[in-house]
């Protein structure tokens, strides 16, 4: 089962930029995300929706990247990190801009 205290971690620091570049769209898919696993921190906090400094649009595309995400399992995520391990055993190359085709 998901860890909704680690999505709601990984949204804090999209938000923030805390080792990974802001990215409020990311975050909000997070705190989304951790929500609708039962999360009531994320549930407050995703409430508050004005600090992320996004438009309705961005808003909209991140709950359908969120929804996607969740009822897929993350199978996506899976996918992309089954590729990244087979070409690190193979030594080939690996894009990191596959990522943004993914989950995140």
């Amino acid at each position: 089962k998901p860890d909704a205290k680690a999505q709601l971690n990984l949204a804090v620091m999209y938000i923030s930029g805390d080792g990974v570049p802001e990215n409020n769209i990311r975050g909000y898919v997070w705190f989304s995300v951790a929500k609708t696993q039962g999360n009531a921190m994320a549930a407050n906090l995703i409430n508050g929706h004005s600090k992320f400094r996004m438009t309705a649009q961005q808003i909209a595309d991140a709950q359908t990247l969120a929804a996607t995400c969740y009822n897929s399992n993350y199978q996506d995520v899976i996918n992309i990190m089954k590729k990244l391990l087979l070409a690190l055993m193979l030594l080939s190359p690996f894009s990191f801009a596959d990522w943004d085709d993914v989950c995140y």
